[in-house]
């Protein structure tokens, strides 16, 4: 009984020492963690493959190979209009926040000629000043979080290694790990390995498709209606929709705060609400059931609270992976509490 606990004792040592390692050195493993979200994508089509008498290591090769040629592709064809779309934002940004605070402020005094006392306006003079440096730092931490997760060198270098010896070994790094548990600890570690491989799968597979048919229905709309930058603002949104609740008001706030400053019409703001409504029609009576399938189950509040804690610790790859992250938990909480019961 007592060799039971303090081997259960030292399982848990390692998995602290664990997670404290990789918190720590989070930012040198992200090429490395990006390999393996790779690998795990593209497994279903390598195993296809190897089920039609093709070798596992041809197979790899083969499915790699057409994987980063269609992302240098992509990469050639969208990120010369994307930096020029994104440098003249920048560029004109300032601009777009001294107009914004000049229509604050003649709402503002407006106001206060209005129906604001004296006392209240001096609180509104104070806060003012302060608007157009949040959202330009808010905007600065989002592009500079994004330039330093995609670390374009280390993961070029990186990631495809990392990724054809996992999608290579995969079995025999399942079988290898198999042959260190016990048969008990064999059915409990499948149960949870099939549990969370349908939360990844659902979330990953799923949401990447989702992200990208949104990314296209955003810049399309954007681009028929006229706004500046819809490549760069379509992108930005169909990401977004990575981020459950946060992201749709994030990206809606930004694109309506663009498109009414560019037209200096409120009825564009209307046209932006609409095209946001008929994406989230579209997402979730279409797109997710269809592409993501079962509900992870997460009640609103807990998405948000994972958000926030893993986006502090991880930055916006926490934020990305939180869901799943806090479906995996809750998870393996219920299970354990229906153990004990």
């Amino acid at each position: 009984m007592r060799s039971i606990f303090n081997r259960k004792i030292l399982y848990l040592l390692f998995l602290a020492i664990l997670i404290i390692l990789i918190c720590y050195l989070f930012e040198i493993l992200i090429p490395f963690f990006f390999g393996i979200l790779v690998a795990y994508l593209l497994d279903p089509l390598v195993d296809y493959l190897e089920k039609n008498n093709i070798k596992r290591g041809i197979a790899t090769t083969i499915i790699l190979f057409l994987f980063f040629l269609i992302i240098l592709i992509l990469f050639f064809l969208i990120i010369p209009i994307l930096s020029i779309q994104l440098k003249n934002f920048l560029i004109e940004f300032p601009t777009v926040i001294n107009t914004l605070n000049k229509k604050i402020n003649f709402i503002i005094e407006h106001l206060q000629k209005k129906a604001f006392l004296e006392s209240n306006s001096d609180i509104l003079n104070n806060i003012l000043p302060n608007f157009s440096n949040l959202i330009t730092s808010f905007l600065r931490n989002i592009v500079s979080s994004s330039l330093a997760v995609f670390n374009v060198i280390t993961i070029i270098l990186v990631a495809p290694v990392v990724s054809w010896y996992f999608l290579k070994d995969w079995d025999d790094i399942i079988i290898n790990l198999n042959s260190l548990l016990s048969s008990k600890q064999k059915k409990i570690v499948i149960k949870y390995a099939k549990e969370i491989n349908l939360i990844f799968s659902a979330y990953f597979r799923g949401q990447i498709l989702v992200s990208l048919f949104l990314t296209l229905f955003y810049f399309s709309a954007f681009y028929i209606i006229g706004l500046n930058y819809s490549l760069f603002v379509g992108i930005f949104a169909g990401f977004f929709s990575f981020i459950p609740l946060i992201g749709i008001v994030v990206s809606f706030f930004i694109t309506a705060l663009l498109a009414y400053l560019q037209f200096l019409d409120a009825l564009t703001i209307l046209y932006i609400l609409l095209i946001f409504f008929v994406a989230q029609l579209l997402e979730s009576n279409l797109l997710t059931p269809k592409l993501v399938g079962k509900k992870l189950g997460l009640h609103p509040l807990a998405v948000l609270f994972s958000i926030f804690v893993f986006g502090a610790l991880f930055g916006i790859v926490g934020i990305i992976f939180a869901t799943p992250l806090m479906a995996i938990i809750v998870f393996i909480l219920k299970s354990n509490l229906k153990i004990n019961e």
